[in-house]
């Protein structure tokens, strides 16, 4: 869970990001559809920061059938907010729990088995699960940025990735079969990208100051 102290050192570094590139860079809380939220507007657009679980709906089922989920409190929040500006930053704490999560090589091959065949082991370190969050994101825009802490390894900073989905391949039951009689064979899925299981193909870091453009916090240059 992110705490407190942990959401207001987001909060402080991306103000102090922000303001020297605008007359005002004003940070707000604001209750919208029973969420709580916390953004900062800057002249031309605003920095959303998605810094705690949003959890998504429940859909009560109907003539027995079983409730779904619907929409994450971020995408409500999001899309509130467009009605005053299209240029919305949004900035997840990279905790590498909900937001980053990686999980060890061991941990994708026990979920994916043998169909994660056609991957090294270094990309498999560089696997991410998403949050219900970053699936909606990721559907929406081309990159997905963080805010990182500092730890003793990694530096503050906001860093950019760029994600592909894994795709898992069945080629090894092909292969099985080829030596097992028809009536033993086992059916050969497709290749199925997945929804959550994704891979960063870029990643980048800064640490100067900050502008909104186009949706996304951009080095400020000049």
């Amino acid at each position: 869970m992110i705490s407190k102290k942990q959401q207001k050192e987001m909060l402080d570094y991306l103000v102090a990001r922000l303001e020297p590139c605008y007359s005002q860079a004003e940070p707000r809380q604001e209750a919208l559809s029973g969420i709580e939220v916390t953004y900062i507007r800057v002249d031309d657009g605003l920095v959303l920061l998605a810094d705690r679980d949003f959890p998504r709906e429940k859909i009560p089922g109907s003539y027995g059938q079983r409730g779904r989920l619907g929409r994450t409190g971020l995408e409500k929040v999001l899309r509130a907010k467009q009605q005053e500006t299209r240029n919305i930053a949004v900035i997840m704490y990279k905790d590498n729990d909900r937001y980053f999560k990686t999980a060890a090589p061991k941990e994708f091959n026990k979920i994916f088995g043998k169909s994660l065949t056609g991957y090294s082991a270094e990309d498999i370190e560089k696997m991410i699960w998403f949050s219900p969050v970053e699936v909606f994101l990721n559907n929406e825009r081309s990159h997905l940025q963080y805010y990182q802490p500092e730890s003793e390894r990694l530096k503050q900073g906001i860093i950019l990735v760029k994600y592909k989905p894994v795709t898992s391949t069945y080629g090894h039951i092909a292969k099985e079969n080829m030596f097992l009689p028809h009536e033993q064979q086992r059916f050969v899925p497709q290749p199925r990208e997945r929804v959550r299981a994704h891979i960063w193909t870029y990643k980048g870091y800064t640490d100067k100051n900050l502008k909104v453009k186009n949706g996304l916090l951009v080095p400020n240059d000049s």
